[in-house]
């Protein structure tokens, strides 16, 4: 009998204990829409990576720091996407690293930071981005002066016979 108190108060000690333990990780839910940064048409198919950022006690940014990837997720048909995150205390800013695989060909890769104090801990958070698309440009020069090969020639051959303070 006395074993069973003192394994029963065992328990409960335990069960107080890990209860009144504070969570050492905020639970945040991020959702929106990317879109086309020119058009504004929706793109799916874009995964974003996200990451907790924690600066370093010494004041050099993430030097130091902490840099965790607390979740991903990817855009659906009509380019929404909603990414549960656990981040750890004190994190500070979050980057959202979209397109960061270049899974959807012709688009360009983004990182955008969202400070945590913007954010709400209790709820969804509405965050929509934009993006880029690729393009690619052709230019055609051509030269209507051409500089000749005999020009260059003396150019060098009169530089090299002097300190480079005579003029000419």
């Amino acid at each position: 009998m006395e074993m069973k108190i003192k394994i029963t108060a065992l328990l409960l000690s335990l069960v107080f204990i890990s209860s009144s333990c504070k969570k050492e990780v905020d639970t945040i839910t991020v959702e929106g829409f990317i879109k086309d940064e020119v058009s504004a048409e929706p793109v799916n198919g874009i995964q974003i990576f996200v990451a907790a950022i924690e600066p370093s006690s010494s004041g050099m940014g993430t030097i130091g720091g902490r840099r965790e990837n607390v979740g991903q997720g990817i855009t659906d048909s009509r380019s929404y996407y909603k990414i549960k995150l656990k981040v750890f205390k004190n994190t500070e800013r979050l980057d959202f690293d979209i397109n960061a695989a270049r899974l959807k060909e012709g688009y360009v890769y983004r990182q955008q930071g969202v400070y945590t104090t913007t954010l709400n801990k209790q709820g969804n958070n509405s965050l929509d981005f934009t993006l880029s698309a690729m393009a690619l440009l052709k230019i055609k020069l051509k030269n209507t002066v051409p500089f000749q090969m005999l020009t260059c020639l003396i150019l060098a051959t009169l530089l090299s016979e002097t300190d480079g303070t005579k003029e000419f």
